[in-house]
């Protein structure tokens, strides 16, 4: 489940330090997120289905 939230503009900007994460070029990161959303949706759906 994903949640989205807006911010007043009057909130202080917060920032962290960025590092490399020391990825090939040939590794994907979208497939890996969608691999990780459809992961996360069928662990929903099966505790849904659990509950009945």
């Amino acid at each position: 489940m994903r949640t989205t939230v807006t911010l007043d503009p009057d909130v202080p900007a917060y920032r962290l330090p960025t590092r490399s994460l020391g990825l090939r070029p040939e590794v994907d990161l979208d497939k890996a997120l969608r691999l990780s959303s459809e992961l996360e949706d069928a662990e929903i759906i099966n505790k849904h289905e659990l509950r009945k």
